[in-house]
C-alpha cells in the first residue's frame, strides 16, 4: 500500500528506528514489525520511517533501507514469506 510517497514495509531484523539519522537514541523494533518508509526522503543513508507506537504513527524516524522490506506489491497473505526472505 501507499499514500502521498509512503509505502507500506516489514523489518528484517531487530533494529532502531532512530530519531535523528546516524545517531543514537529512537524506538527498538522486532523483526517482521511493520512500517510506513518514504524512500524519496533520504538522509545520511537512511529513509523516513513512521512507527506505530501506543496506538498511533510516529512520522519522524529513520531506518536503514537494508534492514526493511516493502510489502506494497504483495497480496493478501502472503506475510508468512517474509521470515524466509
Amino acid at each position: 500500500m501507499r499514500s502521498n510517497g509512503w509505502y507500506t514495509a516489514v523489518t528484517k531484523r531487530q533494529v532502531v528506528a532512530l530519531v535523528k539519522p546516524g545517531s543514537g537514541g529512537g524506538n527498538y523494533l522486532n523483526m517482521n514489525t511493520v512500517v510506513r518508509i518514504k524512500p524519496s526522503m533520504k538522509r545520511k543513508g537512511y529513509v523516513q520511517t513512521a512507527v506505530f507506537i501506543n496506538k498511533k504513527w510516529v512520522w519522524n524516524r529513520w531506518i536503514k533501507p537494508s534492514n526493511v522490506i516493502r510489502v506494497d506489491g504483495y497480496g493478501y497473505g502472503s506475510i508468512a514469506v517474509f521470515h524466509y526472505l
